[in-house]
């Protein structure tokens, strides 16, 4: 029993290992796993966004490309020719005003120089005051000297244009003596009396050259103011005019400025 269950199992593998045709070590076409197509790219539509790089942009203006043969115009066009100012002179600042005639701030009164007829509107002059070291001051001293208020070796002497101590009480005797008020000032009442102090001495007369002077003085003493005179545009009548102080021949105007030093 056990001889005939053997051959027929021998022959099975006799029969097997003589059909098998494939070369050892391949693979089973028949059994192997079946491999798949490639699978192609779907195609890519073009977005419609995107320039086509092979189609010109709309937004790039062409190049112009300069005209080879110009239209040269028919006749010239004449610009209009703006006129040319002349030239102007150059722009000089004003001088300023001299202070004469009209400034005696921070003190009252009106004429710093003197060139009107009347004292009056003289600044006022005291000891303490802005201009109490001026012609100012050595006019009021002439007048006090030679009138008797000023004591003095002589009027060069006492007039020495400054307001010191001496002048001052010279000038509250002076204002006593005219029925003013004694306080030193040498406001519009006391320039008004000093004025009236005055004497002539010679009258001015008017040559061609339209200019003459009076003279005045106090009592015996020579020639310390002098008067411009002159003549209106018709000629008929005088017009008096500023006041100087005498220097030997000279003539300094009578005002807030320091005072001479020889007199």
């Amino acid at each position: 029993m056990k001889f005939l269950i053997l051959v027929p199992v021998l022959a099975l593998i006799a029969c097997g290992s003589g059909s098998d045709s494939n070369t050892p070590g391949e693979p089973d076409p028949s059994t192997d796993t079946p491999v798949a197509d490639p699978v192609e790219p779907d195609p890519v539509e073009p977005n419609p966004s995107e320039p086509d790089p092979a189609e010109p942009d709309p937004t790039v203006p062409d190049p112009v490309e300069p005209d080879p043969d110009p239209i040269e115009p028919e006749f010239e066009i004449e610009m209009p020719v703006e006129p040319v100012a002349p030239p102007q002179p150059p722009v000089v600042d004003p001088q300023p005003e001299t202070v004469a005639d009209t400034d005696c701030a921070p003190e009252l009164g009106t004429d710093a120089y003197s060139v009107t007829p009347n004292w009056n509107d003289n600044c006022t002059i005291s000891r303490e005051g802005e201009f109490s070291t001026s012609l100012y001051t050595m006019g009021i001293q002439r007048i006090l000297f030679c009138a008797g208020y000023l004591d003095g070796a002589s009027v060069e002497s006492a007039s020495n244009g400054e307001f010191g101590l001496a002048t001052e009480q010279a000038v509250m005797t002076f204002q006593l003596a005219n029925a003013l008020t004694d306080d030193g000032f040498v406001d519009a009442q006391t320039w008004n009396a000093l004025q009236n102090a005055l004497d002539i001495v010679t009258a001015g007369e008017i040559d061609d050259s339209g200019v003459a002077y009076d003279s005045y003085s106090v009592g015996d003493c020579d020639v310390l103011f002098f008067q411009e005179l002159t003549l209106t545009d018709s000629g008929n009548d005088v017009l008096l005019g500023q006041w100087f102080l005498a220097n030997g021949n000279d003539r300094i105007p009578f005002s807030i400025d320091p005072p001479i030093t020889d007199n």
